[in-house]
């Protein structure tokens, strides 16, 4: 078991003085890559885009979308 006395930051792997600028633009009104009818799945890092090291995608669900069974006690 984890717990937060145990956890460790990864080693440094930037040692500039200046920082580094590496950021990449999405434009606002770019389409989802993932599209259903309760909702939509945007790329916004992919593994191949950071060398391995992570994903991130941005999940946007419709309203009327209806919770997953089991998801809450009592649903």
């Amino acid at each position: 078991m984890s717990s937060i006395e145990n956890m460790r930051y990864p080693e440094p792997r930037y040692h500039g003085a200046e920082g580094e600028v590496n950021a990449s633009f999405r434009p606002a009104d770019t389409p989802p890559e993932v599209s259903s009818p309760v909702g939509s799945t945007s790329y916004l890092a992919t593994q191949e885009s950071t060398g391995g090291e992570f994903g991130l995608y941005k999940g946007v669900f419709s309203s009327g979308s209806r919770r997953c069974r089991g998801a809450a006690p009592g649903s």
